[in-house]
């Protein structure tokens, strides 16, 4: 018969150890090619500044540069633009639709504010055409406007993407701000604006690709509460 010592009584059980693997999802937001339409939203995303100075939010239609008291600064603003910052624009462009038949000769120039996102537009004189504007413009010289409703190729403006390009890429943009776009010039086009016509209101089309990815962020899952026996195990955590 074989009896156990007292040291060996004393000796205690072989350590287990555990290994504890984490599952890891890495949460990136990483910007896909997109195409954005937004339409003016209120009446007061749309404004006309008077050759005296003076703003009107309130108008049926939106006169291009021309009205009985000289020439206007036209100013349209589109909010919510989700374009991530620093996106490539390829192709950007705002639709008007006719209110008024015109053929008169006209040249436009479009820019836009020079801010990180703009408000609705305030009733304060000349505030238009004081706003900083974008280096980046368009020259649009539009074909005659011979059909009350039409909203085709005559009623939409050339290329705007450095335009839209040099807003995103301000260091202060954000997915989700607003831009406004502002009209001046000479000649004379009458467009629908939000309080003629809210579903022909001028309509902003951008297509983009990229942006500038966001940091990952870990989410290991919810919360684990493990009981162990004294001494009896040890965990070994590798993320």
């Amino acid at each position: 018969m074989t009896r156990m010592s007292d040291r060996e009584k004393a000796t205690p059980p072989a350590t287990i150890t555990t290994t504890l693997l984490l599952a890891i999802s890495i949460l990136s937001s990483v910007a896909q090619a997109g195409v954005l339409d937004r339409r003016i939203a209120t009446s007061y995303d749309d404004a006309e500044q008077r050759a005296n100075g003076s703003i009107s939010r309130g108008d049926s239609d939106l006169e291009m540069v021309f009205d009985k008291g000289g020439n206007q600064t036209v100013g349209v603003r589109f909010p919510d633009l989700t374009i991530p910052r620093g996106a490539t624009v390829t192709s950007a462009w705002i639709q008007f639709t006719t209110d008024e038949k015109s053929t008169t000769p006209t040249a436009l120039v479009i820019d836009a504010a020079a801010a990180d996102t703009t408000k609705p537009f305030k009733t304060t004189r000349f505030s238009i055409s004081n706003l900083p504007r974008t280096t980046a413009k368009a020259n649009w010289n539009p074909q005659a406007w011979n059909v009350v409703g039409e909203s085709a190729a005559a009623q939409r403006t050339p290329d705007l993407s450095p335009i839209i390009g040099e807003i995103i890429n301000r260091p202060g943009w954000a997915s989700g701000n607003a831009i406004t776009l502002v009209v001046a010039g000479t000649g004379e086009r009458v467009a629908e604006s939000y309080n003629g016509d809210a579903a022909a209101a001028p309509l902003l089309h951008v297509e983009f690709t990229g942006g500038i990815n966001m940091a990952p962020s870990v989410d290991a899952g919810a919360d684990i509460n493990i009981t162990l026996p004294q001494n009896a195990v040890a965990l070994d955590a590798t993320v």
